[in-house]
Formats: structure tokens, C-alpha cells, sequence
């Protein structure tokens, strides 16, 4: 299912929107969900109450907070979903491409012009999806890439998921659990119970310890070398076809 928020200030034009959604939709094969919103604020209420979305269509104008403002703040929390512009302001296109947007399309709308963007959005959600995780955390839900994180490791009830920028992630789970998810992708292997190690940030990999990008060393307990270095040859020589 691909969830979708439109964001525009008139009525008329969200139910224009998601009139050739369902068109696109039917004709894609895709089963979609939208929500709609007459503001930014009201999107970002939903966005903090842990609601996701694969895909945004957003008006830049908008009040209170303008759609570019808020594609801004959603960058910024590590939110990379495909964003379609829809507008009546031609003026700020260039900015609206600096931000990742998939199109700028100007109003009234042409619809083969939105089935085409739409089009790149979904194969860009695809392969997205496959690049990012979802991590509830003590401060709320967080997206991150995957190739962001570098470790993770246990302390008490919870994982302490460390990223590059030294910024760090509460999340209350289970060092199984945590594992469990991350290993599912070919770049993680478990180091012992209590951590997790991405394997692309390896830079020194010796008996007792692992060397990681930023400086961080997480110590290798005995029985775990054999099986972290398995992982690494073999992510390597993945790396390398």
C-alpha cells in the first residue's frame, strides 16, 4: 500500500488531486491511502503522532508555514519520501529541486503531466523504502538510512543506535529483537548479544576489538570473531560484484 498525504490549502483542489490519484492508481495497479490536510501544521500533527507516509503532494503556498518550510522540516528529521509540488506560484522551483522533489507542476493541473511524476515517485518510493528504517524512539518516530547507522548496542532495557553526525537514537527494544531486524539486510551482523555492528563502518577488525567510522571500538567477545569476520568477507565480496 502506498500511503500518500496531499497538502493544499483549497478543498477543491486536494479533491482534484485525489480524483487522479485514484485514476492513476486503477491504471498502476497500486493500492494507495490518502490523507489530506488544509495545512502544514495539521500534517505535521499527524507526522508527530507517528503517522508515515511513502509520498507527499504538497501546495508551496500554504499558511502559517509554506510547503517548502515544511518539506525543510521533514528533511531535517530524516524524512526523504518523494514530494510532488502542486502550485500556482511558479517562483520557487529551483528550491523546491534543492529539497529532493520528484516534480514542480504548476496549476490548473495537466494530468498526464501528474500520472508521469507520479510514475517516478512510485519507483522512487521503491527503492527508498528498501534504503530507510523506522525507529520509535524515546522523543518520537525517526526514519534513518540504513547506511547512516553504524552500530548499535545495549544499555539496560534499551539500544543505543549511533549515526554518523554523533548523534544517537533511545530506542526500547531488546538487543534479539534489534538484531533480529537490522541482520534481515546483509550489512549488519550481531557482534555477541549486546551489539550490532554495520558492516560497511568497519574500518579495523582485529580479535579483541572492531574499529568503526567516527572512532567508536566496540570489543569482540570471545566466540564472535570467526562469525563477525565471516559476515565481513562476505558483505566485501558482495561489495565487489
Amino acid at each position: 500500500m502506498l500511503n500518500i498525504a496531499v497538502c493544499d490549502s483549497d478543498g477543491r483542489d486536494i479533491d482534484l488531486l485525489i480524483h487522479h490519484l485514484n485514476i492513476w492508481a486503477e491504471q498502476s495497479g497500486v493500492i494507495i491511502k490518502t490523507d489530506s490536510f488544509l495545512r502544514s501544521f495539521d500534517l505535521l500533527d499527524r507526522f508527530e503522532m507517528g503517522q508515515a507516509f511513502d509520498l507527499f503532494i504538497i501546495n508551496t503556498v500554504m499558511p502559517g508555514m509554506s510547503g517548502l518550510e515544511l518539506v525543510h522540516y521533514l528533511r531535517k528529521r530524516g524524512i526523504s519520501a518523494p514530494v510532488i509540488f502542486v502550485t500556482e506560484d511558479s517562483s520557487h522551483a529551483l528550491e523546491a529541486f534543492s529539497v529532493g522533489a520528484v516534480q514542480y507542476l504548476l496549476k490548473p493541473l495537466n494530468a498526464d503531466a501528474f500520472y508521469d511524476a507520479m510514475h517516478a515517485a512510485y519507483t522512487a518510493v521503491g527503492s527508498d523504502r528498501r534504503r530507510q528504517i523506522a525507529f520509535k524512539t524515546v522523543e518520537g518516530f525517526r526514519h534513518v538510512y540504513l547506511r547512516n547507522i553504524i552500530y548499535t548496542e545495549t544499555d539496560g532495557k534499551y539500544q543505543l543506535v549511533h549515526l554518523e553526525g554523533d548523534e544517537v537514537l533511545i530506542v526500547r527494544m531488546t538487543a534479539k529483537v534489534m538484531g533480529d531486524i537490522l541482520c534481515e539486510y546483509n550489512n549488519f551482523t550481531r557482534c555477541g548479544s549486546s551489539y550490532v555492528l554495520n558492516l560497511a563502518h568497519i574500518s579495523v577488525l582485529e580479535a579483541k576489538s572492531v574499529s568503526l567510522t567516527g572512532n567508536f571500538t566496540v570489543p569482540v567477545p570471545r566466540g564472535a570473531y570467526e562469525k563477525v569476520v565471516s559476515a565481513y568477507i562476505a558483505f566485501f565480496n558482495r561489495k565487489r560484484v
